[in-house]
């Protein structure tokens, strides 16, 4: 081929061979410049299905034209050479550049920046390049930097023609969903920009393997080191560029290139004073990276170094042999810690993209918060806000956390998995001031005896000047394993429990248990978690194989450890689950004797008594909960939850009332106060503490609760207002829908609003309807907004259908007399009215109905009335 001319080209060196075809360096004997042409090899040209893909590369990479992109000039055919004639490029690989070991920091940056525009051109006309890799990046002398080879582009939404079984790309590049097989789109070629970012600042690659199948192991299920271990001098924010950009979820990696590239602007702004003062090169090494550093600035005269050695002497001294001027001189975090501690452990973020890795993190959070939490017992005015508590709360920072418990400190921090390494960072945080107090780094081996969780509680406890006596610390060790392996699957289950509504992350839990168990049969810790674990499954079941299981495992753990508070709190759970009380409380005693700062102890013995009927005994139990810790908000919410449910609200009021003087910021409790304050008939109170709720955080239920309470005030509007807001948060509830079409007809709202709410309300509800097909609410409804959609006949049809079910509920049987009414057929409706009435519906209720106001004027039912009083 070197030397002929093909059609007014003159072939002058082949420059590479691909997949997809073969690409020399050729002279436009015509235009008179260099090109590149490449061949679509013959074996190929002459199949169709090849040919069409061809030919979708060759109109998608021709479409662009951007200063980071190789430029194609034209497609031709001669005596079947089909060829694509492109730019020629004289510069070099990315590749060689980085394998030369020296680049300047600043060209590294360049190099990220210039390939990040060129994807994003590409990006907005629909099209994916599928192998971006340092081989196909060109940087010339002068700098520019080119994205070769769109060779493999495919056209949004073009026919897929890739066949059943092919790979495209080079493996190493390639993103989770390359080797999976899955449909890619845009955020493959990010994906891959990050596997290339990493080469680029660290000399090696992010995943490997000794095989093609290694590899793709490694990219589906294997954490990139961190890119500080090739390099300590890369700052924390480009480190998180590119781990962000290999995020293996594609929901968590950059939603688009433009995204990446305005990050790598910004780093490359704010970077640019920072690296003046280090040298400009990096230099790599096959096993580490490290920036060369300047010399250190010298002192010209001796009497400087004296002064310097004289203050360094005489701190030493202070330091060791005067404590007090220690405290007050060196460690300043003492002097601003509060003295009772009030404190959140935030759940952990992740460095790295393993699934497995964001419940580790969660369960590390939870089993340190156990731990600390056991402290309570020996220090007096400190409390900490329970993992379980945090995630129900969606508490994502210590603002989160203060506005939602009034802590006054918070420990952030992240992990990460290095090698065969933890790396946990522990920041202890002030969020009134909203500054970080302390900090600490704890490097783990995943082997060895010694486990992170512990580690982490020393250094916590260190950070808020808290001194561990010996037997507080024997205590904190409690039914721990020795065993690194066990300890890790401990820890990711209580992860996956956490998330015990999941009935999946529940089974995840059990088997990381079992797991642990057969690593080590006498870690008693994985035991108690296991016997937890079944209870919750129990509970969701209430399959007796679970509660069986539940109390074997709680035994056993009890067996290894006598002192667990967690095991027989499980087992107290377990006995009131299945109606053995005396038990329970016998259990929730053993607990608080172990460990009388459990609130858990407590509540759960209170509950005890509760299902008894033994109030007074209950209520005894609140109250010293209150009092053991009366500057804790929780025990004021479960002692007026308690009050709730004995139909005490004014008795409950007072006590939400004072868990909002200790977290005013609490939208739980404006809520749980403007409930109280409704059901004594306090309208007016209630509607501000929704609204004050409402403030703080949006929530659902409180928007539907305010929207009802203004349709039964006859505030139509407002009702209709509210019903909006909520939907917007979720709008899957066929009745909120419903309620909306209510207040818009009671509003005099448009009708043809009415009618397409009527439209989503009358469709959720068949959605609904398909878990259970005979509920009688769900099939009533549909009835309802079947009459105000003018579709009497299947109204008809729906409530006969209601009335065969014969329904109990009086809710439904008000809801079966409101289609009647709308039918035109008083009589029937008149009849399940009195039924509902005679079955307890409240009179009081009816009047808010307004679909039912000509209905209350009937004599029939002023007679019903009468009747009852």
């Amino acid at each position: 081929m070197i030397r002929q001319t093909i059609s007014h080209y003159k072939i002058l060196e082949k420059l590479g061979e691909g997949g997809m075809g073969v690409v020399y360096k050729a002279e436009d004997t015509k235009l008179k410049r260099e090109v590149a042409i490449k061949f679509l090899p013959h074996h190929i040209s002459v199949n169709e299905e090849e040919r069409k893909r061809f030919e979708i590369e060759a109109q998608a990479a021709a479409s662009l034209n951007h200063p980071n992109i190789t430029t194609i000039y034209s497609v031709e055919e001669v005596n079947e050479n089909v060829f694509i004639v492109m730019e020629f490029i004289d510069g070099e690989e990315l590749k060689n550049k980085i394998k030369a070991k020296m680049i300047s920091v600043d060209d590294a940056i360049d190099i990220a920046i210039k390939i990040c525009d060129g994807l994003e051109a590409a990006h907005k006309k629909g099209i994916v390049h599928r192998d971006i890799k340092s081989s196909n990046i060109m940087v010339t002398e002068d700098g520019a930097v080119k994205i070769m080879d769109f060779g493999l582009a495919k056209v949004s939404g073009a026919e897929n023609l890739t066949r059943l079984g092919m790979t495209l790309g080079t493996i190493v590049y390639m993103s989770p969903e390359q080797t999976t097989g899955t449909n890619v789109d845009h955020q493959t070629d990010i994906w891959s920009l990050g596997v290339v970012l990493y080469e680029l600042f660290t000399g090696v690659l992010p995943f490997k393997g000794d095989y093609d199948q290694a590899v793709v192991y490694s990219i589906l299920n294997e954490t990139p080191a961190s890119l500080r271990l090739y390099n300590e001098n890369i700052p924390p924010p480009l480190e998180s560029i590119v781990l962000k950009a290999l995020s293996k979820n594609k929901e968590d990696r950059y939603q688009s290139a433009a995204k990446l590239l305005d990050d790598l602007k910004l780093l490359k702004e704010k970077s640019e004073a920072s690296l003046k003062g280090i040298s400009k090169q990096f230099s790599f090494d096959d096993k580490s990276i490290k920036v060369r550093k300047s010399a250190a600035p010298k002192f010209s005269y001796p009497k400087t170094i004296l002064i310097l050695l004289l203050i360094a002497v005489v701190g030493f001294l202070l330091y060791k042999y005067i404590p007090e001027l220690n405290q007050l001189f060196f460690n300043s975090e003492v002097s601003i810690l509060p003295e009772e501690k009030h404190i959140a452990v935030i759940p952990f973020n992740v460095i790295g993209n393993k699934n497995e890795d964001k419940y580790l993190a969660e369960g590390l959070a939870e089993v340190i918060t156990s731990k600390l939490s056991q402290l309570e017992q020996y220090k007096d005015k400190l409390w900490f806000v329970p993992t379980s508590e945090m995630l129900k709360s969606k508490v994502q920072n210590p603002d989160d956390a203060l506005k939602a418990f009034g802590i006054n400190l918070a420990i952030t921090g992240s992990l990460q998995k290095l090698n065969n390494r933890y790396q946990l960072i522990l920041n202890l945080i002030d969020p009134l001031k909203k500054r970080q107090i302390s900090s600490r780094i704890i490097d783990e081996p995943l082997t060895g005896t010694s486990s992170i969780q512990n580690e982490a509680v020393l250094e916590t406890a260190e950070m808020m000047n808290i001194q561990l006596e010996e037997n507080v610390r024997n205590t904190l060790k409690s039914g721990e394993t020795d065993n690194a392996v066990a300890n890790e699957f401990y820890i990711q289950g209580k992860g996956n429990l956490l998330h015990f509504g999941n009935t999946a992350e529940l089974n995840t839990a059990i088997g990381l248990f079992e797991k642990a168990l057969k690593e080590d049969p006498g870690f008693a810790l994985a035991y108690s978690g296991l016997g937890e674990a079944c209870l919750r499954m129990y509970s969701k079941t209430k399959d007796a194989f679970w509660i069986n299981k539940a109390k074997e495992n709680c035994l056993k753990a009890d067996e290894i450890s006598k002192n667990l508070s967690p095991v027989h709190i499980t087992l107290g759970l377990l006995y009131n689950e299945t109606g053995k009380y005396e038990e329970a409380n016998k259990e929730f005693l053993i607990a608080q004797n172990i460990d009388p700062s459990n609130i858990d102890a407590y509540t759960g013995q209170a509950t005890a008594y509760n299902k008894q009927g033994k109030l007074d005994e209950a209520e005894s139990i609140y109250k010293k909960v209150i009092k053991m810790k009366p500057d804790y908000w929780a025990g004021y919410n479960h002692l007026g939850v308690f009050y709730y449910l004995q139909g005490k609200y004014k008795e409950a009021a007072q006590q939400f009332e004072q868990m909002l003087k200790l977290t005013p910021l609490n939208a739980g409790a404006y809520r749980n106060l403007g409930a109280m304050y409704y059901y004594q008939d306090q309208k007016a109170d209630a509607i501000v503490m929704f609204k004050r709720s409402l403030e703080i955080e949006p929530d659902y239920s409180v928007y539907s609760n305010l929207a009802t309470l203004y349709y039964y005030e006859g505030l139509y509007k407002d009702a209709a207002s509210m019903y909006e807001q909520a939907l917007k948060l979720q709008d899957t509830d066929y009745s909120v829908w419903g309620y909306l079409a209510g207040a818009y007809r009671q509003s005099s709202a448009d009708s043809s609003k009415i009618i397409f709410v009527l439209r989503k309300a009358k469709l959720q509800a068949e959605r609904q309807l398909k878990i259970n097909p005979v509920d009688p609410e769900v099939l009533t409804n549909i009835a309802s907004y079947c009459t105000e959609l003018n579709l009497p006949d299947s109204a008809l049809t729906i409530v006969k259908k209601v009335e065969s079910l014969n329904p109990k509920d009086v809710n439904v049987m008000i809801l079966i007399g409101e289609v009647y009414e709308q039918l035109g057929k008083r009589d029937q409706a008149i009849t399940w009215i009195n039924k509902a009435i005679d079955n307890g519906y409240s009179i009081e209720e009816l009047d808010h109905i307004p679909e039912l106001k000509n209905l209350r004027a009937d004599s029939r039912f002023e007679k019903i009335i009468s009747k009852l009083k």
